[in-house]
């Protein structure tokens, strides 16, 4: 084994080339039809990098050929996500370890504290799994792939009632456009918790991307709910469905939902897609003929911070304040001279 690890040669880059990007689909590719099931990556995310930093550790053989992939997501201030996928002939604690020690020494130079890793893997991953057990992670939740089809979606047309509002207010579907980012953003503060400035940005980039959609759900001209559609060739990806509070449990949801998935379906999209994380969730779209693709483990692990690396830190933050303060004090003294 440890001659096996000397012949590995690690890189880490910001960025995948076209080149080892399609190189690390083949390899997940291949992993899918060897172990019947599917890693998941973010690929969104992957080919469109744009903050600095290292993002990707790939693990190739002397001979080149690329057996491990890491890619690292900053989705959180503090925490790193991380997908994985090894070649099932060079699967072993032994090359986990090797990529995963290479990426805490990638991310110790993050410019912000990171204070826990999460490892999102396949819950049929059972070497990983036992790797992240070995280092003392825990599982804390998952996340269920499910998918409705075209083929499913004409079924749930035949349903009676699949879109009926148990509400008498009058009721109308459309998509949403700039003049309702107010009324989105106090919908989505209500119900997601989330900052009124953050959230007003977040729907800023999502008016201004082509291939994000925003139904919306109106209860007596004002907007009750939202469902944001994302939309990658013949798929869409829905997320973030919310409805008010003060009109929950009153059918909007469905009538929602229905009314997403009826535009998506009459512009010739294939299949529709969403993440659901808990069981609640999962039992209700599965009402609506969505089945459950797969499901993905997250697993949470703290970051051990070297105190003599974090006092490195204290003393460069007070360096820098220091620095600051001199600049500070010389600006003030040439104003008062003038």
């Amino acid at each position: 084994m440890k001659e096996q690890l000397k012949n590995l040669k690690l890189v880490a880059l910001s960025k995948l080339s076209a080149k080892r990007l399609l190189e690390a689909k083949r390899l997940v590719s291949h992993c899918k039809r060897s172990d019947g099931f599917e890693p998941i990556f973010y690929w969104s995310s992957i080919e469109n990098r744009k903050n600095p930093g290292i993002h990707e550790i790939l693990c190739y053989t002397a001979d080149q050929k690329l057996v491990g992939y890491v890619a690292l997501y900053h989705f959180e201030e503090h925490e790193v996500e991380v997908t994985s996928v090894v070649h099932p002939d060079h699967r072993s604690q032994e090359v986990y370890g090797l990529m995963f020690d290479h990426m805490k020494k990638v991310i110790a130079d993050y410019p912000v504290e990171i204070k826990r890793y999460v490892f999102t893997c396949n819950h049929e991953s059972l070497a990983l799994k036992e790797y992240l057990g070995n280092q003392g992670a825990s599982c804390a939740g998952f996340t269920r792939k499910l998918a409705l089809t075209a083929h499913q979606y004409e079924k749930l047309k035949n349903q009676k009632g699949s879109s009926a509002l148990t509400s008498e207010s009058a009721v109308h579907l459309r998509i949403a456009h700039y003049t309702d980012i107010p009324e989105l953003i106090q919908l989505g503060v209500k119900c997601f918790g989330v900052s009124l400035r953050d959230y007003q940005r977040y729907l800023m980039k999502a008016f201004q991307d082509p291939t994000k959609v925003i139904f919306v759900v109106q209860s007596d001209n004002k907007i009750v709910g939202k469902l944001h559609a994302h939309i990658e060739k013949k798929k869409a990806y829905l997320y973030d469905l919310c409805i008010d509070p003060e009109h929950q449990n009153q059918g909007y949801g469905g009538t929602l939902l229905c009314g997403t998935l009826k535009d998506l379906f009459e512009h010739n999209i294939r299949q529709v897609v969403i993440d659901v994380s808990d069981e609640n969730g999962s039992n209700w779209y599965e009402k609506f003929n969505f089945k459950c693709r797969t499901t993905y483990e997250h697993w949470k692990l703290p970051v051990f911070i070297n105190p003599l690396k974090q006092r490195e830190k204290q003393l460069e933050e007070l360096l820098l304040n220091f620095q600051c303060y001199q600049v500070q004090d010389q600006m003030s003294d040439s104003v008062y001279k003038h």
